[in-house]
């Protein structure tokens, strides 16, 4: 099974940590974020990885070359997403998975150092085998992380699947009768949209656009299934984010049982 990893963001507002690395490539617990999510999508059956760069892309490459060492062949396509958008991106990848014989990769192991501005190491083309894709592909967000097992997430021959997760909201709601407040509601629960899916490859990516707006469509065509998980998840979008994903991969995480609910207001 293929999958497409969005692994270009920057992360602004995560600072000097990634100044020099993306954002999926800081450190969790000692291992990069992105290595940990090539490590589940690899327990999950999938077999090569795409992933979709635009920031530092040099720091993915010498993490992970041909991913030899993590049990699954990795692929890179360089793009832009602030033109194309993540749904661009995957459109992108797609195309690439439909080739047959090559496939639009950073320079070769030979190079020791990207040090050179994005515009000028975009892909190079290197002869690949020809691995068609399978029927259904898997795209995940390059920052999310869940003890959910991919392979628990169903497939459907009508239709796509979003993985969901229960989060809390961020601010309590009012009832108000005149200047008065009649009821005060804590923070609602709600299904987010977690950043994992399994696609079909008939689905309708423009060249443009983020992925959710696709997703937006498929849903009224009523071709888009929700797996909803109760297992750990969680983004990593702030400092906050990346104390959560810490504590939660420390010491004994491989003990634990990863059947741990969501605590309202942490994880």
């Amino acid at each position: 099974m293929w999958a497409m990893v969005l692994a270009g963001g920057r992360g602004i507002r995560l600072g000097h940590l990634t100044e020099k690395v993306s954002k999926p490539m800081i450190p969790i617990a000692g291992a990069p974020l992105l290595e940990r999510q090539v490590r589940w999508l690899a327990a999950g059956g999938v077999t090569d990885i795409l992933f979709l760069l635009v920031y530092k892309p040099e720091s993915v490459w010498a993490h992970f070359r041909e991913g030899e060492k993590f049990g699954v062949r990795i692929h890179y396509y360089v793009g832009d997403s602030l033109k194309y958008g993540t749904g661009g991106m995957v459109r992108a990848g797609l195309d690439v998975l439909s080739r047959d014989t090559s496939m639009p990769i950073l320079p070769s192991p030979s190079i020791q150092a990207l040090t050179s501005p994005l515009p000028s190491i975009l892909p190079s083309t290197l002869q690949l085998p020809s691995i068609p894709p399978s029927p259904q592909f898997v795209v995940t967000n390059g920052d999310v992380l869940t003890d959910e097992p991919l392979a628990s997430i169903p497939r459907y021959e009508d239709g796509h699947t979003i993985l969901s997760a229960m989060m809390p909201g961020s601010y309590g709601v009012l009832e108000t009768l005149g200047n008065h407040v009649s009821v005060f509601h804590e923070a609602p629960f709600s299904w987010i949209n977690a950043g994992v899916y399994i696609l079909h490859p008939n689905i309708y990516l423009p060249e443009q656009g983020p992925i959710e707006r696709v997703l937006a469509i498929e849903a009224m065509r009523m071709r888009l299934y929700i797996h909803r998980t109760d297992k750990w998840w969680r983004s990593l979008d702030s400092f906050k984010d990346l104390l959560v994903m810490e504590e939660h991969f420390g010491e004994g995480y491989e003990n634990k049982t990863h059947v741990r609910r969501h605590t309202p207001g942490l994880a």
